[in-house]
């Protein structure tokens, strides 16, 4: 049973770790946050993007602590990207208002000075690559 996909369980592990990634201040910390998040991201395949991105707007509330997601589709109705925002509601306001994770890159800052960094994408890209072949 423990291979049945479950949207909603990836969905909340998204968001923990979007959170983790938008209260982080330390430089090191946060590129490991980004990095995590983008495997997770790419490690699903569309399908499963797709269903966890559902899932993700099914659980925003307006009065959650974990950031609110905003999904980007491409023409054929399928997640491009998602880019997480920082809750209204979360008291730790140090670190960065967005982050995002798409299969080209990562992005984080604010609404007016957002940074975009397709090298972690590459490498873990890279790394997931490695890794099927050794299976």
């Amino acid at each position: 049973m423990s291979d049945v996909f479950d949207a909603g369980q990836e969905a909340d592990k998204l968001s923990l770790m979007a959170k983790d990634a938008i209260d982080e201040t330390r430089t090191m910390h946060r590129d490991q946050a980004l990095r995590r998040l983008e495997e997770e991201f790419l490690s699903l395949n569309q399908e499963e993007r797709n269903a966890v991105a559902l899932e993700l707007e099914n659980k925003d509330h307006w009065y959650s602590t974990l950031p609110s997601p905003s999904v980007k589709l491409d023409g054929e109705g399928n997640v491009e990207s998602i880019t997480f925002e920082r809750s209204t509601w979360d008291g730790h306001k140090r670190g960065y208002e967005k982050v995002g994770v798409s299969e080209r890159e990562v992005s984080f800052g604010g609404d007016d000075d957002m940074t975009y960094d397709g090298n972690i994408a590459k490498q873990v890209k890279s790394e997931l690559a490695e890794r099927e072949k050794q299976e």
